[in-house]
């Protein structure tokens, strides 16, 4: 489990695969409504931490995120 110290977010990544252009992941939470900041969050952290690796600058995601939820797994 993540927890997010700063939104006191709890959220599980169940699974994720980053790609050259852009990531998917699969995110367990029991709130949506913050879904949008942790996605945010996650997308600064890994650019911040991309950009410094790679000493470049710049965005790394193009685009805002995409989700759709799961409500049923039958």
């Amino acid at each position: 489990m993540i927890l997010d110290k700063q939104e006191d977010n709890c959220f599980v990544v169940i699974a994720y695969c980053i790609m050259n252009n852009h990531a998917h992941f699969l995110i367990y939470t029991e709130d949506l409504e913050k879904l949008g900041k942790t996605m945010h969050n996650v997308n600064l952290k890994y650019s911040q931490m991309y950009n410094k690796e790679n000493q470049r600058c710049g965005i790394v995601f193009r685009n805002r995120y995409k989700s759709e939820p799961i409500y049923n797994t039958t």
